[in-house]
């Protein structure tokens, strides 16, 4: 009989179990897995969402060693109960429609950072080319014509 209540615990009620035959606080277990207390408490509670997928596995293991029972049995529960993708399993949604709703609504902030930084490229290099030109067709009419005068004050001062 105690066998067959022991296989309807999840991993969070296991590691309960054998934290309090051991007599030990949730901060005793913490200090010595140096995993957050409300961590800990997630996985005993079985509320999953607030737990860091990829670490899920590496918490079992130690709070598992810290209470004394097999991380094999703690972790190989845990992926029995799993999706493979951290999270409990859940019952199947009524296939009422999509589960979410997808909608694109334009680009991210960070598209629009580079359109508008392609955008001020775009009129430097237009404003560098138009006073190129400019410079260039001053300098081809200054040299096409006659050589520059003196002013008639400089012209009186050079004569003798």
């Amino acid at each position: 009989m105690g066998e067959s209540k022991d296989q309807d615990l999840t991993p969070g009620q296991m590691l309960r179990a054998a934290r309090e035959a051991k007599g030990l606080t949730v901060a005793q277990v913490s200090a010595a897995t140096r995993i957050a207390e409300p961590l800990l408490t997630a996985i005993e509670g079985g509320d999953h969402s607030v737990l860091p997928p990829l670490y899920v596995r590496s918490f079992l293991r130690s709070y598992a060693g810290a209470v004394g029972l097999s991380h094999e049995e703690v972790v190989g529960r845990w992926d029995r109960l799993t999706d493979g993708a951290g999270s409990m399993r859940t019952a199947p949604a009524e296939a009422e429609g999509p589960a979410v709703e997808v909608r694109r609504i334009g680009p991210g902030k960070g598209r629009l950072v580079l359109r508008w930084l392609l955008v001020a490229i775009i009129v430097a290099a237009i404003i560098i080319l138009a006073v190129r030109a400019l410079d260039r067709a001053g300098r081809d009419a200054f040299s096409a014509g006659d050589p520059p005068r003196a002013a008639p004050a400089v012209a009186a001062l050079a004569r003798p």
